[in-house]
């Protein structure tokens, strides 16, 4: 399970490792450089991170490990000032494929937009970086302009596309959203031992506004542990007794009742009953399911011992 949060001075070395793994695999996609940055103290990072510096690195966690990092600012000078900027975001090869990526930007966007004043935000991508730019495009952003040889690395030439989008939800495309109609039990299943879930909307059919989906736990069984998301997490308990946790407190829910664990706070669910326990799940705002398949592979990979 993964957690966003800004970095502070204590994640500097954390931070400078992975940025300089970030340099070396993909020198293209950073204006500075590995030889600019090895030798940058820590104090220096420790500085750039501290609350008060006017800087903003925030990173995602698998668990201990930082495994991405996104850098969120503004243009200084009054005329400027309406623009906000993302720079150096990066995954760890480790931790590819599990939507972090996504979440990153997303949080990016989401903080940018309690900047006051701020309206758009801007960001550059290398030609032929295919992944990146989609998931920029996916996002929202539109390309602008195009910078030949923005980038000279080793004699060769790198041009980017300069792209902007304006803070708010993504416009919703010409053609209006397809309804979703699904019997019971229908959606996209993702098994995981002692519990699955199944999704009914995310992404395109929600704007990634928010996510849907059903989660069903066998008798005895724990979930994820205690952890938190920018997210704010809503549970509707429809079938069993489901042990469901916000901050200190455990609460034994029964088929009706509602909780909502607000993003940043930290919150489990579980099952601990002597039969099957189910609960709708909301997550806004999406997207969810892009992260579903490491999620499913952390539970198949650190099954808990039995509630009871």
């Amino acid at each position: 399970m993964s957690e966003l949060r800004r970095l502070v001075p204590s994640d500097a070395a954390a931070l400078q490792a992975l940025r300089l793994a970030a340099l070396r695999e993909c020198p293209a996609a950073f204006s500075s450089s590995f030889e600019e940055e090895c030798g940058l103290p820590l104090s220096v990072i420790a500085t750039h991170l501290a609350p008060d510096s006017g800087r903003y690195s925030f990173g995602a966690f698998a668990g201990s490990e930082l495994a991405g990092i996104v850098g969120v600012g503004r243009e200084a000078p009054n005329k400027l000032r309406h623009n906000g900027f993302i720079r150096g975001m990066y995954v760890g090869p480790a931790h590819r494929g599990q939507g972090l990526g996504r979440a990153l930007m997303q949080h990016a966007l989401d903080f940018a937009a309690t900047m006051e004043g701020v309206r758009q935000v801007t960001l550059a991508a290398t030609i032929g970086n295919d992944a990146a730019i989609g998931l920029y495009q996916s996002l929202g952003f539109k390309s602008y302009g195009h910078e030949p040889g923005a980038l000279l690395i080793d004699g060769v030439l790198y041009d980017e596309v300069q792209m902007v989008r304006e803070l708010g939800p993504v416009a919703q495309q010409a053609a209006p959203r397809k309804p979703v109609v699904l019997a019971p039990g229908q959606g996209r299943a993702y098994p995981m031992g002692q519990l699955s879930a199944v999704f009914k909307a995310d992404e395109a059919e929600t704007l990634s506004q928010y996510s849907v989906s059903e989660w069903w736990l066998k008798p005895y069984t724990e979930g994820p542990g205690a952890h938190m998301h920018p997210e704010d997490d809503l549970f509707y308990v429809i079938e069993g007794v489901m042990s469901i946790s916000v901050g200190d407190t455990w609460f034994e829910c029964e088929p009706g009742a509602f909780v909502l664990a607000p993003g940043g706070v930290a919150h489990d669910f579980a099952n601990r009953s002597a039969a099957r326990a189910g609960f709708l799940n909301f997550s806004a705002p999406g997207p969810f399911e892009p992260a579903m398949p490491g999620i499913a592979e952390w539970f198949i990979q650190n099954r808990r011992p039995a509630a009871r």
